[in-house]
C-alpha cells in the first residue's frame, strides 16, 4: 500500500499533462448568445387576476346596427369576442368569460351579473358604431365618469353597510355595493384601462377623431370591476364595413386587447403594491 501511495503524485502529473485544458473561444470565433424573447405572462404567475370578461354586444332579435351592405353588428361582435377568447386563453392562460357564446339576446343586467359573478379583473364590451355621416370612421373607447353615475344629484350614492346575524348570537357587518353604481369604485381603474386600450389600438387600426369618450352606456354602471366599451369601427362606413369582416382586422383588434390585458395587469399589480 505504501508503494502504491507513492505512485499517486506521479500518476496525477501524467493525467494533468495529457488532459487538454478547455480553450476560451477567441473574440473572432465566439458564438453570439441568442436573444430569447421574454415569456408571455401566465395566469396566477404574472397576472393579478385569472378571469377576463368579454361582452359581445347585442344578440338574438337585437341585431345592433346594420351596415350599408347588410352586415349585422351582433355577428361581428361575437366573432371577434371568440377570437379574443382563443388568443387570451392560449397565450396568457386566463379564463375568458363571454356574456354570450351564441346568437341570443342578453339583457344589460344579465351581462353585468355574469361579469360580477365571475370576479374578473376587467370587463370589455365589444360594439360597432353607426353615424348619419358615411365618412365617420375609426375605433373609439368609451368609459364612465363620476357625473354619469350621480343620478342627477351631483354625487355617487354611497355603498351601504348592514349587520347580519352570525353564529353565537353575534352579528357581522357586510358592505353592500349598490347595483346601479357598482362602477363608481372602479372609475380611476377604468380610465387607466381605456387609456391603455386606446394606445394599443392606435398602433394597429384607425382611430376616430374622438377616440376616448365618456358616454352613459347602460351596460357599464352595474359592472363591479374596471370596465370599458370598445366601438371597433363604423358599419355605416362602407370601407370599414368590409374591413371589420377581414381576418387581418379582427386579428389586430384581438392582439390590441391581448396587449392591453398584459399592460393593464402590470398597472393593477402596481396599484395593489402601494
Amino acid at each position: 500500500m505504501r508503494g502504491a501511495a507513492s505512485l499517486c503524485p506521479a500518476i496525477l502529473v501524467l493525467l494533468l499533462g495529457v488532459i487538454p485544458r478547455a480553450q476560451a473561444p477567441s473574440p473572432e470565433t465566439a458564438t453570439p448568445t441568442p436573444q430569447v424573447e421574454p415569456p408571455l405572462p401566465s395566469a396566477g404567475a404574472q397576472l393579478p387576476y385569472s378571469v377576463v370578461v368579454i361582452d359581445p354586444g347585442h344578440g338574438g332579435e337585437d341585431i345592433g346596427t346594420r351596415g350599408v351592405a347588410g352586415t349585422e353588428e351582433k355577428t361581428i361582435t361575437l366573432a371577434i369576442a371568440q377570437r379574443v377568447k382563443t388568443l387570451l386563453e392560449s397565450s396568457l392562460g386566463v379564463r375568458v368569460v363571454l356574456t354570450r357564446s351564441d346568437d341570443r339576446r342578453v339583457s344589460f343586467d344579465e351581462r353585468a351579473a355574469i361579469a360580477n359573478n365571475s370576479r374578473a379583473g376587467l370587463f370589455l364590451s365589444l360594439h360597432l358604431n353607426s353615424s348619419p355621416n358615411p365618412a365617420s370612421a375609426g375605433a373609439e373607447v368609451i368609459q364612465l365618469r363620476q357625473g354619469r353615475l350621480a343620478g342627477g344629484r351631483g354625487r355617487v350614492v354611497d355603498d351601504e353597510s348592514v349587520a347580519l346575524p352570525a353564529p353565537g348570537g353575534t352579528t357581522r357587518t357586510v358592505d353592500l355595493v349598490r347595483w346601479e353604481t357598482a362602477q363608481a369604485r372602479h372609475l380611476d381603474a377604468s380610465a387607466a384601462l381605456a387609456e391603455t386600450l386606446e394606445a394599443q389600438l392606435r398602433t394597429r387600426v384607425t382611430m376616430s377623431a374622438r377616440p376616448a369618450l365618456d358616454l352613459p352606456l347602460r351596460v357599464l354602471p352595474s359592472v363591479n370591476m374596471p370596465a370599458v366599451v370598445l366601438e371597433m369601427a363604423y358599419l355605416s362606413n362602407a370601407g370599414e364595413e368590409g374591413l371589420v369582416q377581414s381576418d387581418s382586422y379582427q386579428d389586430n383588434i384581438a392582439q390590441a386587447i391581448h396587449d392591453t390585458v398584459v399592460q393593464f395587469s402590470a398597472l393593477a399589480e402596481e396599484r395593489e403594491s402601494r
